[in-house]
């Protein structure tokens, strides 16, 4: 307020005679502000015998009383004649009342008259507010404004102080500019504490109820706030929360107690001390989530709403969100994607989901979730082939989609398999389901599901014993093929046939000195550290766990298929194995993937590649940097359910699902070509299947006991930390035959050197580098003559020894491919 300009106007107004002097009553404008008590003060003491009268003492309850207008006009008519006088807290007064009441009040207030003693008495009316209806009313309403206008001055617009009135029993939880009856009220003015800038709090419930009784039209810069979604909206200028509907007054109180906990802080920096962290993000966002309550769900729920575009794929989904529960987060994380299919949002949606699996280990589908996805495979598999499938069941083939699987499958590969993941069981189901049906190949796979992959990809294993490595590899490969339905199911009858068609053939692999057992190999490698035994894992996980361990950082210093003791059960390796085995045996696989669950194809895999993968990384995380090796006391085959036999045999006792009998008193067995009778080192008779053939009932479990390779064979790796330095190759020959127009040999090198250069050297003079064909993967070179002769194969420091020999020498090995 210019307090200089204030006095020169009264001296003009003083200078007034007439109806000037007649009618005391003048209104002038004033800026609330701070220091506007000592400046009214200060322009008191500049008119002379003028004193400051306080509405606030018109009170009869001095702390929250109230007075009519009428009551007001008398106080007013009654002020003490010879003196002059600033009325301060009319316009507060008059907030209050309606427009009828506002309009008698004034023009009653402008029929009041001096005494013929004091023509010169003035009654000066400073209003902080409302100063333009005041005026509007005035000039519109006063019949004598010709001769007797009592509005000293003139204002554009009223800067004026936000006010709020509160329901009663809500807190705005401010500790400044907060009043809580009329006195304080009409006092405001000359309260230093109160701060005009800053919203002013009035949570008297006296003042409330004049204020619901007043016309809203007469009141200008106020507002009931009815909740705390008004206070934190108006007082605290948080616009355009998210509510929890289901508990929303009580999550909003909540954040009102933090705001006034953090006063003058934004909402960003509230959430962020609430929730402990110095940013929130789509990487750390679900760490947050996880451990917090609703209540924090939902302040990180407006920080994501108030600082991510919206475009971002968790924008979007966290809008959605209403229960603030983790089921119905990750539900909307996995949904969301079919609804935008935006390439952008299927990256962030990964990386999200990718956090969200790395701290709960697998993500548990919900039944609604379960049903949504299989519902969007089944419509597409409605709109490209009509075909209408009720279900999708994973322990069902369809045969119905025989023939038709290319129109599906294309179909998938742009509708649905873009949003799969390996992050939680449903899908890693799904997909093996899929993969079996052939509705998705392998370079899907690979992309979405990368362990089972890595289980079907055909690799060269390097492991001992060389002279089998090549053949027992290509025995998995063609098992595993079998088990996800590549490979037609009669084709397993003549895969096992060639390795144990009767107890001949059997014999003479399994008691090659060759193939050791483990304890003996690990025993051959000097190994002393720790000795994992994986109950119930066969060779066909062998280069699944070589894989495991290297994305650990693991090398596998040496790898080798070992075969179990007879018959493969635990007892048998158990009274074989050193005891200190029995310390780190790990029972999970051989719990679950064989005897936990009855078999279905599509969900014993996932099992089964879950379980593994999971023993390793427990493994892993127990040895840290520590060399430690993998057996197994036997495996395990599917192969009765890859392709079934009915029932020949009732050895009654028969062990393991009828993979095994003890003949305990040594009576007399027919031989058969399905099992074979063997006699172990403790003297005990077994009878021993040779193929899938049951001794007694068909198993509906996964079933071991009996001598096929997948029950026989099992993995050996002992496990180094980090690379190792000198690599061990093996090089093999594919082609030496030679003659005078022929003079080019081939060759398989494992593992497939990098770094290093292969050289062909032969006693003709031939000294030259091999060539690497990546269609073939194998090394080719040419030599000098077309001879009979002694070639040398060089990696690195290693020296491979071959001859060459013409066509007509070349031999067939054992094994016929």
């Amino acid at each position: 307020m210019d307090v200089r300009g204030m006095v020169e106007l009264i001296k003009k107004d003083i200078g007034k005679t007439n109806s000037y002097d007649r009618y005391p009553i003048r209104f002038f404008s004033v800026h609330y502000e701070e220091g506007v008590a000592d400046k009214l003060i200060q322009l008191q003491s500049q008119i002379e015998n003028a004193e400051i009268c306080d509405v606030k003492d018109f009170l009869a309850n001095r702390e929250d009383g109230w007075f009519s207008p009428d009551a007001f006009c008398k106080k007013i008519c009654g002020l003490y004649d010879p003196k002059n006088y600033i009325v301060v807290g009319f316009s507060e007064y008059v907030r209050f009342i309606n427009e009828p009441k506002f309009v008698s009040m004034l023009l009653t207030l402008l029929e009041i008259e001096n005494t013929a003693s004091n023509r010169k008495r003035r009654i000066y009316i400073p209003c902080f507010a409302l100063y333009n209806q005041i005026s509007s009313t005035i000039r519109k309403m006063h019949r004598r404004m010709d001769v007797y206008n009592p509005l000293m001055n003139e204002t554009d617009g009223e800067d004026l102080p936000r006010v709020y009135f509160l329901k009663s029993g809500i807190s705005a939880g401010v500790k400044t500019n907060e009043l809580v009856n009329s006195e304080e009220w009409f006092g405001m003015w000359r309260n230093p504490d109160i701060k005009p800038n800053m919203p002013i709090i009035c949570s008297s419930d006296t003042l409330a109820f004049y204020y619901k009784q007043a016309s809203p039209d007469n009141v200008y810069n106020i507002r009931y706030l009815e909740n705390y979604h008004d206070i934190l909206e108006y007082v605290y200028g948080f616009v355009g929360l998210y509510p929890y509907k289901k508990d929303m007054d009580s999550f909003f109180k909540g954040l009102v107690d933090l705001a006034k906990e953090t006063a003058e802080a934004s909402l960003n920096k509230i959430i962020l001390n609430r929730l402990n962290t110095q940013n929130v993000d789509e990487k750390n966002f679900y760490y947050i989530w996880r451990v917090s309550d609703k209540f924090n769900r939902w302040l990180l729920q407006n920080y994501i709403l108030k600082n991510l575009p919206v475009d971002a794929y968790l924008y979007q989904v966290i809008r959605s969100v209403e229960e603030c529960s983790n089921s119905e987060l990750i539900e909307k994380l996995y949904e969301h994607i079919f609804s935008t299919k935006n390439e952008k949002h299927i990256a962030e949606r990964i990386a999200i989901l990718k956090t969200v699996y790395s701290l709960e280990k697998d993500i548990v589908f919900s039944k609604k979730m379960k049903a949504y996805y299989k519902s969007v495979l089944l419509e597409i598999i409605r709109k490209k082939t009509a075909i209408i499938l009720k279900d999708v069941d994973f322990t069902k083939d369809e045969e119905e989609l025989s023939g038709k699987q290319d129109a599906v499958s294309e179909a998938i590969a742009e509708e649905m398999s873009p949003f799969l993941t390996y992050y939680s069981q449903f899908e890693r189901r799904l997909i093996i389901w899929l993969y079996r049906m052939k509705l998705i190949n392998g370079i899907i796979v690979e992309q979405i599901y990368p362990s089972f992959w890595i289980y079907l990809n055909k690799k060269d294993s390097m492991a001992d014993p060389e002279v089998y490595t090549e053949k027992f590899d290509e025995y998995f490969d063609t098992y595993r093929k079998l088990r996800t339905a590549q490979k037609d199911a009669d084709e397993y009858d003549s895969l096992i046939d060639k390795w144990n068609h009767d107890e001949d053939t059997f014999y003479k692999w399994y008691s090659d000195l060759k193939i050791e057992y483990p304890e003996a190999y690990l025993k051959k490698c000097g190994f002393s550290g720790t000795v994992y035994v994986l109950d119930g894992v066969s060779a066909e996980f062998l280069n699944y766990i070589a894989q495991l361990l290297a994305e650990q950082g693991y090398t596998a210093e040496a790898i080798a298929y070992a075969k179990s003791h007879l018959p493969s059960i635990t007892s048998a390796a158990k009274a074989s194995y050193p005891g200190e085995y029995e310390n780190t045996w790990e029972l999970e696989y051989d719990r679950k993937a064989v005897h936990g669950e009855t078999y279905y194809p599509v969900n014993n895999m996932e099992t089964a590649l879950t379980i593994i993968e999971e023993i390793i990384n427990k493994i892993v995380e127990a040895e840290g940097d520590n060399d430690f090796a993998l057996i197994a006391d036997h495996g395990a085959t599917i192969g009765h359910k890859i392709k079934k036999k009915e029932k020949k045999y009732k050895f009654e006792d028969a062990e393991h699902a009828g993979r095994c009998y003890l003949n305990q008193y040594k009576q007399h067995i027919i031989n058969s070509n399905d099992y074979i009778i063997y006699d172990n080192e403790s003297g005990l008779q077994w009878v021993i299947a040779l193929n899938q053939q049951s001794l007694c009932d068909n198993s509906q479990y996964a079933v071991h006991g009996g001598a096929t390779l997948e029950e026989v064979l099992v993995p050996v790796i002992i496990a180094k930390k980090g690379k190792v330095t000198a690599k061990t190759f093996r090089v093999k020959a594919i082609n030496l035959k030679v003659s005078g127009l022929q003079r080019e040999v081939e060759f398989k090198i494992i593992p497939a050197p990098t770094e290093q250069d292969v050289r062909l050297t032969a006693k003709d003079g031939t000294d030259t580098v091999l060539v690497y064909k990546e269609e073939t993967s194998t090394w080719f070179g040419k030599l000098k003559r077309g001879i009979e002769q002694d070639i040398e194969v060089s990696v690195a420091e290693q020296k491979f020894e071959f001859k060459t020999v013409p066509q007509t020498k070349m031999e067939d090995d054992l094994f016929d491919d």
